[in-house]
């Protein structure tokens, strides 16, 4: 989800719809035919909220998810979904986000990404990895963002392919006065870039909402040039791994990620990678601490309570630095923190998660979502 004032955030989630559309087989169909049907029927999950902070006032919305398989999908072929969220408020600010992991049958494709377009403020506080508190403004813009990544299957657990991304700020309104004004990074009025690269992933996840066993690692690496429309030139590049460890017949999960992402040339400060969000680093509000290399690691307890009932612990590090060579181990960031799950679908693991996360400083984070972190 798009950062906001987390401090002020509440949301508060009013009701919860879940519409199992899945249909019994008819007559004496085998179990994995009854079961490849239902799962091409699909489910939804549905779960409105109500948001206030004094930046926006009182909003509503909700999140949601659709779980399917492609008809004549095997047993084999992981369940797609699509999730989005919406959120509208007083002050006419609008919040808009589909995303997509898609599986054709076979597995031979998988297509994944998400879309987003928002007017909504955010709190910028420079770029540097130690920044004072009394940077703190309030920078209200439109934005959008598309990224894509389309793979085929080259190995029963490899997949390899290509990304498109495209990014666009604009209608930005800050204070004169402010560190965003008076420092002017690159983009600081608007900027559009879009760029291509590379996508390679290595994935052997039973459960791509919930993972409780196997392990994932994806390297990317995006050029935005000119030719392609971009307004700035640079080079992201990604890395993302994943392994999850049954612990216990009881369902306890021991699940650990680490991620990078690094970059070169001139990137405009929005893109620039920032420390925090909903998945990493929880605690920290998102763009709290940026610069031009981030790399942060996390583990993650899990572990089933009672009935749908379940809880988290989870503790990470991480920083950010204009290069490799900065990176100290005295200035890494810690984040620690506990979570609800109640799951609204067992046969695909869904949980509806609620964390609440620490950092340094006395930064904390309030987070409600569909799925598991990572």
């Amino acid at each position: 989800m798009m950062p906001m004032p987390l401090r002020t955030l509440v949301l508060v989630p009013v009701l919860l719809l879940t519409l199992n559309l899945s249909a019994r087989g008819q007559g004496p169909a085998a179990p994995a035919d009854t079961s490849a049907q239902q799962a091409q029927k699909g489910s939804w999950i549905v779960l409105p909220v109500v948001y206030y902070s004094p930046e926006t006032r009182f909003g509503f919305g909700a999140l949601g998810m659709h779980l399917f398989k492609f008809r004549g999908a095997d047993s084999l072929t992981r369940t797609s979904n699509v999730q989005a969220y919406a959120l509208y408020t007083l002050n006419k600010q609008l919040l808009i986000s589909p995303k997509y992991t898609l599986f054709t049958n076979g597995e031979r494709y998988m297509l994944s990404g998400n879309l987003a377009y928002f007017k909504f403020p955010q709190l910028y506080y420079g770029i540097g990895n130690d920044l004072p508190q009394e940077n703190e403004e309030l920078v209200d813009y439109s934005y959008f963002r598309a990224e894509n990544k389309f793979l085929k299957k080259l190995t029963p657990s490899i997949f390899g392919g290509i990304q498109w991304n495209l990014y666009s700020m604009f209608g930005v309104d800050s204070d004169p006065e402010g560190v965003l004004a008076q420092t002017q990074p690159l983009g600081w009025r608007g900027y559009r870039t879009s760029g291509l690269g590379l996508v390679v992933a290595y994935d052997t996840r039973d459960i791509v909402v919930n993972p409780t066993a196997g392990a994932f690692l994806e390297l990317t690496s995006t050029h935005n040039s000119k030719a392609l429309g971009s307004q700035f030139v640079y080079s992201r590049y990604s890395l993302d791994a994943r392994k999850y460890v049954r612990l216990n017949k009881k369902g306890h999960i021991l699940a650990l990620q680490a991620i990078g992402q690094f970059t070169r040339g001139s990137v405009p400060f929005m893109e620039v990678p920032a420390l925090g969000n909903e998945i990493i680093m929880r605690g920290y509000y998102e763009g709290r601490y940026r610069d031009k290399q981030y790399v942060a690691a996390q583990a993650e307890y899990r572990l089933p309570l009672f009935w749908r009932i379940g809880a988290v612990g989870f503790a990470g590090l991480g920083d950010v630095a204009p290069s490799l060579g900065d990176f100290t181990l005295a200035s890494l960031k810690p984040s620690y923190g506990l979570g609800a799950r109640f799951m609204v679908n067992k046969a695909e693991r869904v949980n509806i998660r609620v964390d609440y996360g620490w950092g340094k400083g006395g930064s904390s984070g309030f987070y409600l979502e569909i799925t598991e972190a990572f």
